[in-house]
Protein backbone atom coordinates (compact mmCIF):
# COMPACT_ATOMS: atom_id res chain seq x y z
CA UNK A 1 0.00 0.00 0.00
CA UNK A 2 3.39 2.47 -0.50
CA UNK A 3 1.44 4.10 -3.15
CA UNK A 4 -2.22 4.09 -1.28
CA UNK A 5 -2.85 7.93 -1.45
CA UNK A 6 -1.14 8.49 -4.63
CA UNK A 7 -3.01 6.39 -6.61
CA UNK A 8 -6.32 8.10 -5.54
CA UNK A 9 -6.01 10.40 -9.06
CA UNK A 10 -7.05 7.43 -10.89
CA UNK A 11 -10.50 7.26 -9.07
CA UNK A 12 -13.64 9.47 -9.61
CA UNK A 13 -13.55 12.54 -7.27
CA UNK A 14 -16.64 11.95 -4.98
CA UNK A 15 -17.32 10.58 -0.82
CA UNK A 16 -18.64 7.78 -2.31
CA UNK A 17 -15.61 6.81 -4.73
CA UNK A 18 -13.04 7.72 -2.05
CA UNK A 19 -15.22 6.20 0.54
CA UNK A 20 -15.12 2.40 -1.10
CA UNK A 21 -11.99 3.05 -2.94
CA UNK A 22 -10.33 3.56 1.35
CA UNK A 23 -12.61 0.64 2.54
CA UNK A 24 -11.48 -1.79 -0.31
CA UNK A 25 -7.90 -1.34 0.08
CA UNK A 26 -7.89 -1.41 3.95
CA UNK A 27 -10.37 -5.11 3.99
CA UNK A 28 -8.11 -6.66 1.88
CA UNK A 29 -4.79 -5.47 4.16
CA UNK A 30 -6.47 -6.61 7.09
CA UNK A 31 -7.44 -10.21 5.15
CA UNK A 32 -3.21 -9.86 4.27
CA UNK A 33 -2.61 -9.47 7.69
CA UNK A 34 -5.02 -12.09 9.49
CA UNK A 35 -3.80 -14.58 7.00
CA UNK A 36 -0.40 -14.35 8.66
CA UNK A 37 0.68 -17.19 11.29
CA UNK A 38 2.97 -15.20 13.28
CA UNK A 39 2.92 -11.41 12.59
CA UNK A 40 5.54 -9.73 13.88
CA UNK A 41 5.79 -6.65 15.84
CA UNK A 42 6.87 -4.69 13.16
CA UNK A 43 4.68 -6.40 10.49
CA UNK A 44 1.96 -4.88 12.91
CA UNK A 45 3.79 -1.46 13.09
CA UNK A 46 3.48 -1.34 9.52
CA UNK A 47 -0.45 -2.15 9.98
CA UNK A 48 -0.45 0.90 11.85
CA UNK A 49 0.98 2.79 9.12
CA UNK A 50 -1.48 2.02 6.18
CA UNK A 51 -3.61 2.69 9.10
CA UNK A 52 -2.85 6.49 8.76
CA UNK A 53 -2.81 6.28 4.63
CA UNK A 54 -6.17 4.96 4.85
CA UNK A 55 -7.85 7.76 7.38
CA UNK A 56 -6.43 10.22 5.32
CA UNK A 57 -8.60 8.84 2.24
CA UNK A 58 -11.78 8.59 4.51
CA UNK A 59 -11.45 12.07 6.42
CA UNK A 60 -11.41 13.35 2.97
CA UNK A 61 -13.80 11.98 1.86
CA UNK A 62 -15.61 13.15 4.98
CA UNK A 63 -15.01 16.70 4.40
CA UNK A 64 -16.73 16.06 0.29
CA UNK A 65 -19.72 14.45 2.82
CA UNK A 66 -20.02 16.86 5.29
CA UNK A 67 -23.15 18.09 4.23
CA UNK A 68 -24.74 15.02 3.48
CA UNK A 69 -24.86 13.95 7.45
CA UNK A 70 -25.63 10.02 7.12
CA UNK A 71 -22.99 9.89 4.12
CA UNK A 72 -20.42 11.62 6.67
CA UNK A 73 -21.32 9.88 9.59
CA UNK A 74 -21.01 6.50 7.90
CA UNK A 75 -17.38 7.11 6.62
CA UNK A 76 -16.39 8.66 10.06
CA UNK A 77 -17.65 5.08 11.63
CA UNK A 78 -15.62 3.45 9.17
CA UNK A 79 -12.73 5.44 10.70
CA UNK A 80 -13.63 4.25 13.98
CA UNK A 81 -14.00 0.94 12.80
CA UNK A 82 -10.23 1.08 10.86
CA UNK A 83 -8.78 1.80 14.41
CA UNK A 84 -10.55 -0.65 16.21
CA UNK A 85 -8.69 -3.19 13.99
CA UNK A 86 -5.52 -2.22 14.71
CA UNK A 87 -5.98 -1.82 17.86
CA UNK A 88 -7.44 -5.10 17.93
CA UNK A 89 -4.49 -7.15 16.16
CA UNK A 90 -1.91 -8.90 17.78
CA UNK A 91 1.66 -9.66 17.15
CA UNK A 92 3.64 -12.74 18.25
CA UNK A 93 7.25 -13.44 19.95
CA UNK A 94 8.58 -16.28 19.64
CA UNK A 95 10.20 -18.24 22.95
CA UNK A 96 13.65 -17.43 23.49
CA UNK A 97 13.93 -21.31 25.30
CA UNK A 98 11.69 -22.93 23.12
CA UNK A 99 11.19 -21.58 18.99
CA UNK A 100 8.17 -24.34 18.83
CA UNK A 101 6.48 -21.71 21.16
CA UNK A 102 4.92 -18.17 20.37
CA UNK A 103 3.10 -16.03 22.69
CA UNK A 104 1.07 -13.35 21.33
CA UNK A 105 1.28 -10.07 22.23
CA UNK A 106 -1.05 -6.63 21.71
CA UNK A 107 0.21 -3.56 19.91
CA UNK A 108 1.53 -1.15 22.76
CA UNK A 109 -0.48 1.32 21.09
CA UNK A 110 1.48 5.08 22.04
CA UNK A 111 0.19 5.26 18.05
CA UNK A 112 -1.94 7.92 18.03
CA UNK A 113 -4.58 7.81 14.94
CA UNK A 114 -5.19 11.13 14.38
CA UNK A 115 -4.04 13.22 11.61
CA UNK A 116 -1.41 15.99 11.56
CA UNK A 117 -2.86 19.13 12.90
CA UNK A 118 -6.13 17.31 14.34
CA UNK A 119 -7.02 17.59 17.59
CA UNK A 120 -10.73 15.70 17.11
CA UNK A 121 -11.45 12.16 17.54
CA UNK A 122 -13.14 10.10 14.96
CA UNK A 123 -15.53 9.44 17.92
CA UNK A 124 -15.96 13.11 17.68
CA UNK A 125 -16.80 13.70 14.07
CA UNK A 126 -18.92 10.92 13.77
CA UNK A 127 -20.84 12.14 16.94
CA UNK A 128 -21.17 15.55 15.11
CA UNK A 129 -23.27 13.92 12.47
CA UNK A 130 -25.14 11.75 14.43
CA UNK A 131 -26.62 14.47 16.41
CA UNK A 132 -27.06 16.28 13.54
CA UNK A 133 -29.36 13.31 12.02
CA UNK A 134 -30.97 12.59 15.82
CA UNK A 135 -31.70 16.29 15.85
CA UNK A 136 -33.60 16.73 12.69
CA UNK A 137 -35.66 13.57 13.90
CA UNK A 138 -36.75 14.56 17.13
CA UNK A 139 -37.52 17.98 14.96
CA UNK A 140 -40.45 15.77 13.22
CA UNK A 141 -41.41 13.82 16.46
CA UNK A 142 -42.24 16.48 19.18
CA UNK A 143 -44.27 13.63 21.02
CA UNK A 144 -41.33 11.57 21.63
CA UNK A 145 -39.27 14.88 22.70
CA UNK A 146 -42.36 15.64 25.49
CA UNK A 147 -42.62 11.73 26.40
CA UNK A 148 -38.54 11.68 27.15
CA UNK A 149 -38.98 14.76 29.34
CA UNK A 150 -41.92 13.25 30.94
CA UNK A 151 -39.89 10.09 31.62
CA UNK A 152 -36.80 11.89 33.12
CA UNK A 153 -38.87 13.87 35.55
CA UNK A 154 -40.33 11.01 36.47
CA UNK A 155 -37.25 9.60 36.84
CA UNK A 156 -35.55 12.60 39.10
CA UNK A 157 -38.35 11.88 40.74
CA UNK A 158 -37.98 8.09 41.95
CA UNK A 159 -34.56 8.38 42.65
CA UNK A 160 -35.43 10.94 44.88
CA UNK A 161 -37.78 9.05 46.45
CA UNK A 162 -35.43 6.36 46.91
CA UNK A 163 -32.56 8.38 47.62
CA UNK A 164 -35.04 9.49 51.01
CA UNK A 165 -35.80 5.70 51.82
CA UNK A 166 -32.24 4.46 51.52
CA UNK A 167 -31.17 7.08 54.20
CA UNK A 168 -33.91 6.29 56.30
CA UNK A 169 -32.90 2.84 56.54
CA UNK A 170 -29.23 3.39 57.03
CA UNK A 171 -30.80 5.84 59.98
CA UNK A 172 -31.97 2.42 61.48
CA UNK A 173 -29.95 1.13 64.31
CA UNK A 174 -27.37 -1.70 63.32
CA UNK A 175 -29.74 -5.18 64.59
CA UNK A 176 -33.17 -3.09 64.18
CA UNK A 177 -33.37 -5.66 61.53
CA UNK A 178 -37.53 -5.68 61.58
CA UNK A 179 -37.50 -2.06 60.75
CA UNK A 180 -35.01 -1.81 58.20
CA UNK A 181 -36.88 -4.81 56.49
CA UNK A 182 -40.10 -2.73 56.63
CA UNK A 183 -38.18 0.14 55.03
CA UNK A 184 -36.70 -2.45 52.24
CA UNK A 185 -40.15 -3.60 51.27
CA UNK A 186 -41.37 0.26 50.69
CA UNK A 187 -38.38 0.59 48.31
CA UNK A 188 -38.86 -2.66 46.16
CA UNK A 189 -41.97 -0.95 44.75
CA UNK A 190 -40.06 2.53 43.86
CA UNK A 191 -37.11 0.16 42.42
CA UNK A 192 -40.00 -1.74 40.38
CA UNK A 193 -41.45 1.54 39.10
CA UNK A 194 -38.31 3.12 37.95
CA UNK A 195 -36.75 0.12 36.31
CA UNK A 196 -40.20 0.58 34.25
CA UNK A 197 -39.27 3.79 33.77
CA UNK A 198 -36.25 3.38 32.50
CA UNK A 199 -37.38 0.56 30.40
CA UNK A 200 -39.16 3.46 28.26
CA UNK A 201 -36.48 5.61 28.13
CA UNK A 202 -34.68 2.77 26.62
CA UNK A 203 -37.14 1.89 23.93
CA UNK A 204 -36.83 5.49 23.00
CA UNK A 205 -33.45 5.65 22.91
CA UNK A 206 -33.93 2.31 20.31
CA UNK A 207 -36.04 3.94 18.45
CA UNK A 208 -33.92 6.78 17.73
CA UNK A 209 -30.83 4.69 17.47
CA UNK A 210 -32.32 2.19 14.86
CA UNK A 211 -33.33 5.50 12.51
CA UNK A 212 -29.40 6.35 12.71
CA UNK A 213 -28.63 2.98 11.90
CA UNK A 214 -31.27 3.05 9.21
CA UNK A 215 -30.06 6.06 7.46
CA UNK A 216 -26.78 4.86 7.21
CA UNK A 217 -28.06 0.67 6.26
CA UNK A 218 -29.67 2.82 3.22
CA UNK A 219 -26.19 4.04 2.00
CA UNK A 220 -25.44 0.01 2.13
CA UNK A 221 -25.63 -0.14 -1.58
CA UNK A 222 -23.38 2.04 -2.74
CA UNK A 223 -21.52 2.88 0.51
CA UNK A 224 -18.89 -0.13 1.72
CA UNK A 225 -19.46 0.18 5.52
CA UNK A 226 -16.71 -1.52 7.70
CA UNK A 227 -17.56 -4.12 10.13
CA UNK A 228 -14.86 -5.76 12.22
Amino acid sequence: MSDFVTRMGSVPDGAQAANNYACQGWQLIMDEYRSLEHPSKEQQEALAARARECLTVLDGAGMLASEEWAQALLIYENCKQVVRSVKDSYYYEQDEEDPEKWHRRSLPLSVKFELPGQAESWDGKARRFRDMIEAAYLSCHTDEVEERSRLDAEVSRLEAQLDELKAEKRSKGFFNFSEKREVKERMRPVKDELASVRSEISSLERRLSDYVEGQLDALAASHIRLKF
